[in-house]
């Protein structure tokens, strides 16, 4: 019965029935109907309370605790609760997710509120550090990357070289990392690891990613072949390419491939707009054979990009 009134949010009448209860159980659900209520300040007590004496129901009253916290902007102390969590050697996989997501918005959240957003000389050099080693989402490591374009980026080489080498940051982290070497004259060789291999580059000598003569190549092959002059379409392919090239970065696409990779380029913009060609008709179009364009269409589309 009170599961029932709980799933019709009938709150005030499944409360009344559980206020007696103290098993663990009874417990959560009386957190539930008040987060439902929005009596959140009574939430709060009543979640603490749990949080130190429930088993059972323990990871269920931590996500509803930091939710319950998050409503209370207590933003602060929901995320040194799920740092303290994700330290633990074990997190159950329909847990995992929520807090994992939950940390990621507040960490962001932080350094978006924080006047290191915005000024260059806020954040230390230790902060941006532990942000360059430990950090994985894209937008917080973009951020502080930002910063360095105003700091001696010998101070982080340590760090920059890590990232390079390590095989589970986005190749496009490290494009921005090669190109803020080069900017600051650093023409010593690192190594980098990339499509699946260590290579050595040397910063100074590498084309800007954005420099490629590939893009405004492959663009008006595109440009020429399609005509249907669709800008959103033409926007995807150009989405694409950027992603696609950075991908592949330091290696740059040679002037045999560029027919190609424009084909796969609109094959896989199609895709995303759920419009259905023949790739062979396509292929015909743009003058290639389908055998060597699927390869790239694959690749492309298993950027992450769409």
């Amino acid at each position: 019965m009170i599961d029932k009134l709980i799933q019709e949010e009938l709150y005030e009448e499944a409360l009344s029935l559980l206020m007696k209860k103290d098993d663990d159980e009874s417990i959560y659900k009386r957190i539930v109907c008040l987060y439902g209520l929005k009596r959140f300040d009574e939430a709060f007590v009543v979640s603490s309370y749990a949080l130190e004496n429930t088993e059972k129901f323990y990871y269920d009253v931590l996500c509803l605790h930091i939710s319950i916290l998050l409503e209370l902007e207590k933003d602060d102390v929901a995320l040194k609760l799920i740092e303290e969590e994700l330290e633990m050697p074990y997190i159950p996989y329909q847990y995992d997710n929520f807090l994992n997501e939950t940390y990621n918005m507040l960490y962001k959240k932080k350094l978006q509120n924080s006047k290191s957003f915005n000024i260059y000389d806020t954040c230390s050099d230790e902060e941006i550090k532990d942000i360059l080693i430990k950090e994985r989402e894209k937008d917080i490591l973009l951020i502080a990357l930002d910063q360095l374009h105003k700091r001696n980026i010998r101070l982080y080489l340590a760090e920059l070289k890590y990232i390079l080498k390590a095989r589970d940051y986005k190749n496009e982290i490290k494009v921005i990392i090669l190109e803020l070497l080069a900017e600051q004259g650093i023409d010593n060789e690192v190594e980098m690891y990339t499509n699946g291999k260590t290579i050595e580059v040397s910063p100074t000598s590498l084309t800007p990613l954005m420099e490629q003569l590939a893009i405004d190549e492959i663009l008006d092959i595109i440009e020429e072949k399609v005509t249907d002059k669709d800008v959103s379409l033409f926007n995807i392919c150009q989405d694409l390419l950027i992603a696609y090239l950075a991908s592949v970065y330091p290696l740059e696409v040679e002037e045999d491939e560029y027919n190609t990779v424009a084909c796969a380029l609109y094959y896989a913009a199609l895709t995303n707009l759920n419009i259905e060609k023949d790739l062979e008709e396509i292929c015909k179009l743009f003058e290639v054979k389908s055998d060597f364009v699927y390869p790239y269409y694959e690749e492309i589309c298993n950027l992450n990009t769409f």
